[in-house]
């Protein structure tokens, strides 16, 4: 079995793969965060850890959207995969008497996590309930519209409306 605690940015992945869980060895090494660097992450863990990959264990925290492009790739190419409450691996970090905070001793502390902690596997959400948890993020953002009076004050001209997904928020208040 292979733990491996990756520390998901919005730019990279700090990788820790933990060879030896008694004596606390591991070896590091960081990736993009893109799709298209993903093959690169495998391929390093193959040449690394020497384990097919149904034996690997990967553990991850959930960062809001960023962990999710890879914690779903990591799934379908058939790794388990273990998406953490970020607090719980906090109080963890606290427990070993972890100094400093950086992405490299995270992924570190997230393998220790799985080796000694055994968390549930995780599971990616039905297609629906995923779609329908991004809906308001992906397409229903809002706006106030103002319009001017006959005084030159402005005031709602109308409740929120809706823009589309291609604007950004920045130009609405402008």
């Amino acid at each position: 079995m292979a733990v491996i605690g990756i520390d998901v940015s919005k730019q990279k992945l700090d990788c820790a793969w933990l060879r030896d869980v008694a004596a606390g060895k591991v070896k590091t090494r960081v990736f993009p965060n893109r799709r298209q660097d993903f093959p690169r992450l495998l391929e390093w863990l193959e040449h690394q850890t020497g384990e097919p990959q149904d034996q690997w264990h990967v553990l991850m925290e959930a960062t809001g959207i960023y962990h999710e492009t890879l914690a779903h790739w990591l799934h379908a190419a058939g790794i388990q995969v273990y998406v953490l409450n970020p607090a719980q691996v906090r109080d963890f970090s606290r427990s070993l008497g972890v100094r400093g905070k950086t992405d490299k001793k995270d992924s570190v502390v997230l393998a220790r996590y799985g080796a000694t902690q055994r968390p549930d596997a995780w599971q990616p959400e039905p297609r629906k309930c995923a779609s329908l948890r991004r809906w308001p993020r992906d397409s229903m953002r809002w706006t106030k519209t103002f319009s001017v009076s006959e005084t030159g004050a402005r005031k709602p001209s109308s409740p929120w409306q809706p823009i589309s997904s291609a604007q950004s928020m920045t130009s609405c208040w402008h």
